[in-house]
């Protein structure tokens, strides 16, 4: 009975030790998918700042030129 004890130990530990790399590929990709989300996000407003100084610096720049 001791033996099948520790067996069933061993096994126990093998399967908290495969749902631990489970559970920390799965932090690992959330947190990856949520940089990335961040990132598109950032890059998105960067795009969308630059578009309206682009645009008000032409609109600055024929302003200028009707003078």
């Amino acid at each position: 009975m001791d033996r099948l004890n520790r067996v069933y130990s061993l096994r126990t530990e093998g399967h908290d030790i495969m749902n631990q790399h489970s559970r920390r590929n799965a932090r690992a990709i959330a947190i990856a998918k949520a940089d990335d989300s961040r990132t598109h996000k950032i890059l998105a407003l960067t795009y969308t700042a630059a578009a309206i100084l682009t645009a008000a610096a032409i609109l600055g720049l024929s302003t200028l030129g009707s003078f």
